[in-house]
Parts: C-alpha cells; structure tokens; sequence
C-alpha cells in the first residue's frame, strides 16, 4: 500500500464529498430564499452554540468556520475509506469484512435517530437526552 497513493486519493474523495454537499445546501437555501443559512447556522451552533434557528446571523467567520470543519470531516472519512479500498486490493476477502460492517451500521441507523448512535455503538440503551 503506497501512503502517498492513500492519502492523495483519500484527499481528492473527501474535497468531491464535500463540495458535493455544500453544493447541496447551497442549492437547498437558495431555493428557501436564504443563501447560506445552512453553513452559518450549523457554525453558530457549533462555535457560538446558538440553539434557535432564528438567532441565526449569516456571516462570513460562521459559514468559514463550520466549512472548515465540513471539508476536514469529509477529507479524513475520504482517507479511511482509500486506506480500506487499498486494504481491499491486497487482502480481497477484507471486501467481505467491510460489506458486513457496512450493513450493521446502515441498518442500526435506520431505527429512529434516538437510539441509531447507541445501537451503532453498541449500547443497549440509548442516554437520556438533556433538558
């Protein structure tokens, strides 16, 4: 497995996945009337934790910095998933492994979204949400 190869892949994947989603929240709030609404409300909960959706301020620090955070996510999920397309190429039953571990966590996230993380994780009950 050549780490170059990798992480170059991984890095190409993560930037198409992220534009592709940020191209659909564009698309998304334009149709709505706000352009932008969706970066910069996810940013000011993140960085501002801003609860409301009406306290929401469409500036360019918020929609930047929840971009940043977007992009790096996607660019370390791209990477994990060329280092396991490598993986496949010189070990092929690992495929099986994957496809297995895959179907797990489709269908435990396909129960309602309270108990998809618990499930995913392992836990037989999902905490209790805060007030």
């Amino acid at each position: 497995m050549q780490l170059t190869r990798v992480l170059r892949e991984g890095f190409v994947a993560g930037l198409i996945g992220a534009g592709a989603v940020a191209l659909w929240f564009l698309i998304v709030d334009v149709i709505a009337g706000r352009p932008f609404f969706t970066p910069a409300m996810l940013g000011s909960a993140v960085f501002w934790g801003v609860r409301d959706p009406a306290g929401v301020v469409i500036e360019y620090s918020r929609i930047i910095g929840y971009t940043m955070i977007h992009v790096s996510a996607f660019i370390i999920v791209g990477t994990v998933a060329a280092a396991l397309a490598a993986e496949v190429e010189v070990a092929p039953p690992t495929l099986y492994l994957l496809v297995v571990m895959f179907a797990v966590v489709e269908f435990g996230s396909t129960r309602s979204p309270r108990t998809a993380w618990a499930t995913t994780c392992g836990e037989s009950t999902p905490r209790s949400k805060r007030p």
